[in-house]
């Protein structure tokens, strides 16, 4: 699944590379299970804060040989840690420039989901109902988010101390 966020107001391109240099630096010192929170300029809203990123791998891959697919309770698992660091990033820059966001997701058919808003540093009840909703759909425990001996046991099980992938669990 891939989210995507979106600034409610509009900023000027300069204001707009600030807030990117920050985004960048406060994502840094986590371990990102897919894809890291991403801001970019869009055509379509030139003037406003854009980003995306896909929480689910489904499976590892090479370009040119194995692939290995990923138990989903396991992947929605680690995707769920990093939809949280998502959230704390974006409540800071939320908190620190007065940016108004909202979160959603495009079903197959195209139609945009609402998630919820992050609105003076922090997310509406929707966007964490969203995970709450996740959590129990996969009875997945709350707590085990910010367990970091389970998150690193489930990352283990597909990359090794090096990161790279495990094609070939023993």
């Amino acid at each position: 699944m891939k989210i995507e966020y979106i600034s409610t107001q509009e900023f000027e391109s300069e204001h707009r590379s600030v807030i990117h240099a920050e985004a960048e630096a406060l994502i840094q010192d986590h371990l990102w299970w897919n894809e890291p929170l991403t801001l970019f300029d869009r055509i379509d809203y030139p003037h406003h804060l854009t980003g995306e990123s896909n929480l689910i791998r489904d499976y590892l891959h090479d370009a040119f040989g194995p692939r290995r697919e990923i138990e989903r309770k396991d992947d929605v698992y680690l995707a769920l840690i990093d939809y949280l660091k998502i959230i704390d990033v974006l409540e800071q820059l939320s908190e620190k420039h007065a940016i108004g966001w909202r979160l959603y997701f495009s079903k197959t058919t195209g139609n945009e989901v609402t998630i919820g808003f992050i609105e003076a540093g922090k997310a509406a009840p929707g966007v964490l109902q969203f995970m709450v909703d996740t959590l129990e759909r996969y009875a997945l425990s709350h707590d085990s988010l910010w367990d970091d001996a389970e998150k690193h046991r489930v990352y283990s099980k597909y990359f090794d101390e090096t990161d790279s992938p495990i094609y070939n669990p023993l």
